[in-house]
Order: structure tokens, then C-alpha cells, then sequence
């Protein structure tokens, strides 16, 4: 009888702690709902998961903690920035991986670099399997490569990255992101850390491609922000639905910068009309 109870009790125990809702430090008045039908895009650099904490003291590492967030959020298809994968840093974890699992997505990885017996680069998570993974390398003389992810799916692209700290390195990546952009046929959203200076360094790096959706708003540093580096774009290769039409504004029914500690940067995330968007691209 007695183990009887004690197996009722774990079972309880249990169920209880699996409908707990993650805690994060996101206001409780935060409006992260979703409209019914809404797409999620969400753009994040989660610094490896040590928020501002120092990168030589692992006992700083909280990647739960970021995973918390990405899950909270909800999102179909994340960009997510700064990514270790094995290494003496972040426990050996492939923390893409790790993220895709807490928030029940399938995970994609892009090296940028080798770094402390593993890698580093970039990731994306998404709800849907994709149909073909490429990674393609932002080459820099004297500095750490970095990467561009393009994933494809069914109805769009996903194009995630990180550019550089150097202008003259970031216009050099935006001209092979442009290139990229031209192979295919179908929407291409672009997510990224671009750390460019402002919008018109934006349209100066990539000129008459890409439609801004993420919200005009400060991104970095998290505590305090007062820099918008985290972008979300669209693009239409097609051109069926061309640069800057009002139909991707009106697409777009909520956009929001998130409000949280778990990284030095905010996560960025738009609600998308995506079947709006595949109506017009497929019948214009």
C-alpha cells in the first residue's frame, strides 16, 4: 500500500510539474499571445546562453534559461545568433540542439568557426521539417568567418545570420546575401544580428532587396536598449509582391521587441498573415 501511495504521488508530482509554464524573467503583463492562424518569426542572439554574465566563468552559462524565452514565445521559424556547439564552453551541449528540444522545433546549425575543441556559428528552429539545409560562408580577412543559413521550406526560404562589427565587412556579406536571393522563386525572410549603425546603413548595404518587418525599435543591450542590431526581412524574388508594397505592412498583424535579460540582446519577433502572403505570391 505504502509504495502504492508513494507511485500515486510521483504521478502526480509529475503531471503537475510537466503543465508548469516556463519561468522567465518576461513581465507577466507581456502580451506574448498569437492570433489563430498567425506565423511567428523570431529573431534572437542568445550569447551562448551567458547573458551578461562573464564568458570565462561557466558557472555564468544559463541556457535554460534562453530556452525558457524561445519557448514562451512560441515561435514557427527562429533565427537565433551566437551559438556554441561542443565545446569546452558551454558544457560539450550542441545548444541548438538543446533549444530545439525544450521548445518542441526542429533544429538547424551553421558553423561560423572552430572554437574550444567544438564550434561556433549560428541556428534556426522551425515547426516545420525543412526540405534543404545549405550553409554558405561570409569570408573576412583578419577576422572570425562568419555564416549565412538558408533553409527551405515548403511555401517560403529562411535565411539566418550575423554579420559583422566592420562596415566594409557587412557590405561584403550583404552582396552575397543579395546573390543568395536570387536562386530561388518563393518568399525568403531573412533574420539577423546585422549591427549595422542605423536604417540607412541598411538600405546602403542592401539596397532595393528586402523589406523591413521587425518593429522600429531598440534591441541592444537588453537591460537597457538603445541600438536596433536584430532585423526581420522579406523578401519576394519573384517579384510578384515587390519591395516596400503595402501588402507585406498590412501582412504583418503584431511586431514586438521582448523585454528580457536571458541574452545582452532582446529578441525580436513579427506575427505574420503568411497565407495572405502564399494567396498573392501564388495567384499574381
Amino acid at each position: 500500500m505504502k509504495k502504492l501511495f508513494f507511485t500515486f504521488l510521483f504521478l502526480i508530482t509529475a503531471t503537475f510539474a510537466s503543465s508548469v509554464p516556463a519561468q522567465t524573467d518576461i513581465p507577466e503583463d507581456f502580451d506574448l499571445s498569437k492570433a489563430p492562424g498567425a506565423f511567428r518569426i523570431l529573431s534572437y542572439n542568445i550569447r551562448v546562453g551567458y547573458g551578461f554574465n562573464d564568458l570565462e566563468d561557466i558557472s555564468g552559462l544559463d541556457l535554460e534559461g534562453v530556452g525558457e524565452v524561445i519557448s514562451a514565445i512560441k515561435p514557427d521559424c527562429a533565427g537565433i545568433q551566437e551559438v556554441d556547439r561542443n565545446n569546452i564552453r558551454s558544457e560539450g551541449k550542441d545548444q541548438i540542439q538543446v533549444l530545439g528540444k525544450m521548445a518542441g522545433l526542429h533544429s538547424y546549425y551553421g558553423k561560423a568557426i572552430d572554437f574550444g575543441g567544438g564550434e561556433y556559428g549560428i541556428g534556426a528552429l522551425s515547426v516545420e521539417n525543412a526540405i534543404s539545409f545549405k550553409r554558405v560562408l561570409l569570408p573576412i580577412p583578419c577576422e572570425a568567418d562568419r555564416v549565412l543559413i538558408e533553409i527551405e521550406f515548403e511555401d517560403y526560404v529562411f535565411f539566418n545570420t550575423h554579420l559583422s562589427l566592420t562596415a566594409e565587412y557587412r557590405a561584403d556579406a550583404a552582396v552575397i546575401i543579395n546573390n543568395e536571393l536570387t536562386r530561388f522563386q518563393k518568399p525568403v525572410i531573412l533574420t539577423g544580428d546585422l549591427n549595422v549603425s542605423g536604417y540607412e546603413e541598411f538600405l546602403t548595404l542592401f539596397g532595393d532587396r528586402w523589406t523591413v518587418l521587425s518593429p522600429d525599435e531598440p534591441s541592444f543591450p537588453s537591460d537597457c536598449p538603445n541600438a536596433r542590431l536584430d532585423y526581420i526581412l522579406i523578401a519576394d524574388p519573384s517579384n510578384k509582391i515587390p519591395l516596400n508594397s503595402p501588402i507585406w505592412k498590412e501582412s504583418v498583424t503584431r511586431s514586438a521587441v521582448v523585454p528580457t535579460t536571458a541574452s545582452d540582446h532582446r529578441p525580436v519577433f513579427i506575427d505574420l498573415n503568411f497565407e495572405k502572403i502564399k494567396t498573392l505570391t501564388n495567384n499574381l
